[in-house]
């Protein structure tokens, strides 16, 4: 793409509205989810039975978001049709990246056109979430005017990330867990100022663009969104730990709960009336078709599928 030109520093005032754009990291290879993603992109796989990408567009409408941008790279047409599925208001681009995927960074700078002087939301394709982006509001437009805030998650995955009085200290600590350590659950609130610290390649991680504003001075906010729901579905185990956690967010009216099937009970009480053993949670597409004496347990079903 041809080289876009740098935000002006006057139009980059602390905010007076909420942000109406988003990107959405679409483009990944999701090597730990094959053989599954080796037919399908993970954006597209099921969350009781919707596609992922799915649930982030509905998060990012509660947000306020009118217009978004979608990279691709893995079977980008599969992403581009279930983009195609959804019937939500948001306007949509896409952003092809044919040769390789670039990267957090590098599919920013590639996305940079679509970008107005105000900040914006940069999301995965793969954060399942529900919850109020308040603190992250409140976070970007508060003193010491970070460049972005990022929502940390300090209670679930990896916690690699130091938090030092609301700020990121270190992106990637020795120690992992310990006190003072959150993980980053992929959602960033951006100021169009960060496009001038990526680096001047095709290929880049936002991170790198992140130190380089620390290094001269700028300050990323990390924040913990209190009440919130928020899970990976990175790995096999995360996908279906996200499918049990939904269910019972849904069952006993907690966040995160908006994300599941509705009528996944109903199905439950269908499959044992006809003699189906179901064991924890059973995510099963419509058009499956499950044997009588089936045993299910904690599974997603996809669809065409068949359980004899």
């Amino acid at each position: 793409v041809p080289e876009q030109p740098r935000p002006r520093a006057a139009l980059s005032r602390p905010m007076r509205r909420r942000p109406h754009q988003a990107i959405i990291l679409a483009a990944g290879l999701a090597t730990r989810l094959r053989p599954l993603t080796a037919g399908q992109p993970k954006a597209t796989l099921p969350i009781w039975n919707r596609p992922a990408l799915h649930h982030v567009l509905d998060l990012l409408v509660r947000w306020g978001v009118r217009d978004a941008l979608i990279n691709l790279h893995h079977q980008p047409d599969a992403v581009f049709q279930a983009a195609r599925r959804w019937t939500g208001p948001i306007r949509l681009a896409f952003s092809f990246e044919p040769l390789q995927p670039l990267g957090t960074g590098g599919a920013l700078r590639a996305a940079a056109w679509c970008l107005d002087a105000h900040p914006f939301w940069l999301v995965n394709a793969d954060v399942m979430a529900d919850a109020d982006p308040a603190p992250l509001l409140a976070a970007l437009a508060g003193p010491g005017r970070p460049l972005a805030a990022l929502w940390m998650v300090p209670d679930a995955g990896p916690r690699t990330v130091a938090i030092q009085d609301g700020f990121v200290a270190d992106f990637a600590v020795p120690n992992p867990g310990t006190p003072g350590t959150a993980t980053f659950s992929g959602v960033h609130l951006v100021r169009p100022e960060l496009l001038r610290y990526l680096p001047d390649t095709p290929v880049s991680s936002i991170i790198t663009a992140y130190r380089r504003a620390m290094a001269d001075g700028r300050r990323i906010a990390g924040v913990t969104l209190p009440g919130a729901y928020w899970d990976d579905i990175g790995t096999f185990p995360e996908y279906r730990r996200a499918h049990a956690a939904i269910l019972a967010a849904w069952r006993t009216g907690a966040p995160g709960g908006r994300l599941c099937d509705p009528g996944a009970d109903r199905v439950h009480r269908a499959l044992r009336r006809r003699g189906v053993r179901v064991a924890g949670f059973a995510a099963v597409a419509p058009d499956a078709v499950i044997g009588r004496g089936a045993r299910l347990q904690n599974c997603v079903i996809g669809a065409g599928a068949a359980v004899a």
